[in-house]
């Protein structure tokens, strides 16, 4: 915005299953984060491959979050199987209810590796509630590696009673942008340009 003080940025938060309604925008560039195995990423049927180009920022993977009190706490890592005989304290912006969990990333990763019934204890917005009820043993939490060093120094008294454990099954996200098959205008360009040299971990 500092180079280019007449483009506007109109950010619109949306699920992916709206990207027919979004593409219709003038200017368009669509950020995701999707769901990946070790192997692939896990594309959604309403991801429409063959009217979009997809292309990665970057990528990391989820980790479970655990009081140092739990009996987990001394693995280096362990199956979703065992992390998931715990209630899970969801981190998320929508309203958790059944037909919702079936949807989010968590459960399209979760599910690719088994059919797993995930009881969820609580559902927050907020890092600092999710790592309060964390620290406190209600349950267990999934978030992307890529924030823990951002959630230690905003949280240091919470994130001093939790540890940190991988699962042996590889939950992995990719931030993505996508951009219409039938070219892109300049000023797509000129965001696309900024996002790949500056948005990196």
């Amino acid at each position: 915005m500092q180079k280019y003080p007449n483009i506007k940025i109109k950010t619109i938060p949306t699920d992916a299953n709206e990207g027919e309604t979004i593409d219709k925008q003038e200017n368009f560039v669509w950020l995701l984060n999707l769901p990946r195995t070790a192997k692939q990423i896990l594309y959604e049927p309403f991801l429409d491959e063959d009217k979009f180009d997809f292309h990665t920022l970057f990528t990391g993977k989820n980790v479970l979050c655990i009081n140092k009190e739990n009996p987990l706490s001394d693995k280096k890592n362990i199956h979703l199987k065992t992390a998931l005989q715990y209630p899970l304290i969801y981190h998320g912006m929508m309203t958790i209810n059944k037909d919702a969990l079936n949807n989010t990333l968590l459960s399209v990763i979760i599910n690719h590796y088994g059919d797993y019934d995930i009881n969820i204890a609580a559902q927050t917005n907020s890092y600092g509630i999710w790592l309060d009820l964390i620290a406190s043993g209600k349950g267990i939490g999934i978030t992307y590696d890529k924030i823990l060093n951002h959630m230690k120094e905003m949280y240091p008294k919470q994130w001093s009673k939790i540890s940190v454990i991988s699962t042996k099954e590889y939950m992995g996200m990719t931030t993505e942008y996508a951009v219409r098959k039938s070219g892109t205008t300049k000023i797509e360009n000129v965001f696309i340009d900024y996002l790949v040299n500056n948005c990196t971990w």
